[in-house]
């Protein structure tokens, strides 16, 4: 059994900020430290908050690293080493409360939602869509 999840979100707004290069290199990192077996990365939809994507979630703890560029994925990787500490300097900073929060429960645009994860709409539907209405161009 894997003992955590990334989720990274890759809807447009997330794709167009680097989201896929992100999944990319988080998956190369994890296999160098021999964590492949033990993290799955998966892409989501939409997380709905495209001012801080592209987005990092860690499951099942919550963590949420934002703006994630390709150069913090090696300390991503390496906090979810057993002896790993959570990359602090990516959470969210709250400017209301005026510090940082790090797991997206407590962020208050997402507290009061019900969050639901789909691992495969984003590519299938969208596909799916482009079809049906003849704006496929492969």
């Amino acid at each position: 059994m894997l003992a955590k999840t990334l989720l990274i979100g890759r809807g447009t707004c997330c794709v167009s900020a680097g989201a896929e290069q992100i999944h990319q290199a988080l998956v190369k990192e994890l296999t160098q430290l021999g964590l492949a077996d033990k993290v799955q990365v998966k892409g989501t939809g939409c997380r709905g908050f495209s001012e801080i994507d592209p987005v990092v979630t860690v499951e099942p703890e919550g963590l949420l690293y934002c703006r994630v560029k390709i150069e913090d994925t090696p300390e991503i990787a390496r906090s979810l080493l057993p002896e790993g500490k959570p990359v602090e300097g990516l959470f969210y900073y709250d400017p209301v409360i005026g510090k940082p929060i790090s797991h997206y429960r407590d962020i208050t645009f997402y507290n009061k939602q019900q969050r639901t994860q789909r691992f495969r709409n984003f590519h299938k539907n969208t596909k799916i869509c482009l079809q049906k209405a003849n704006l496929c161009f492969e």
